[in-house]
């Protein structure tokens, strides 16, 4: 079961990558202003350390942060905080899970929150995308969803210069969107 999911993993995150190197070269080709994407500096979004935060506790707090984090996945499609979060929470409840002795429910919550978080990275790469080529096509209004969107994804990284090129990048597409001359 585990070749099928990495094998699944890695065909998605392979599709993702190719599509966001095939965006680059194209805007490497266009006029590409200050509005270019920086594809190759953008941030992972997820890192691998989550600790519990009481070994005493271990058992109550993975089953806190898993029920936290299944109903933060639910908000997903909403709010795309939320996934993120939710993908921590996971990562912390597997943690506690292991702490408190309790492997099948560790990998339990490490896989759903894998899973997640492939699909979070799915998404994250399909958005650089789609905000290339509406940079590329110079469709303003859609660059400003997509950087929004992005902006909710990444709003856990702080002050990375891919967030901060997408803070800029609002203010410029918001003037060509409103003062398109």
């Amino acid at each position: 079961m585990k070749l099928g999911v990495s094998t699944k993993r890695a065909s998605v995150v392979g599709v993702a990558l190719v599509g966001v190197l095939l965006a680059i070269g194209f805007l490497q080709g266009s006029n590409a202003t200050s509005t270019d994407i920086r594809g190759k500096d953008h941030p992972a979004l997820f890192d691998e350390s989550s600790r519990c935060p009481g070994t005493k506790t271990a058992l109550r707090n993975g089953i806190v942060a898993e029920e936290t984090a299944r109903l933060r996945a639910d908000r997903y499609p909403y709010d795309p905080r939320d996934g993120v979060r939710a993908v921590h929470g996971y990562r912390t409840a597997s943690s506690c899970y292991d702490a408190a002795g309790r492997p099948s429910d560790a990998e339990r919550a490490r896989f759903a929150g894998q899973e997640l978080a492939d699909r979070i990275v799915t998404d994250y790469a399909a958005a650089r995308l789609s905000l290339a080529n509406a940079i590329q096509a110079e469709r303003w209004a859609e660059v400003l969803r997509r950087t929004r969107h992005l902006q909710l994804l990444t709003s856990h990284l702080g002050g990375h210069e891919y967030v901060e090129w997408l803070k800029e990048l609002v203010g410029k597409a918001t003037a060509r969107h409103y003062d398109p001359s």
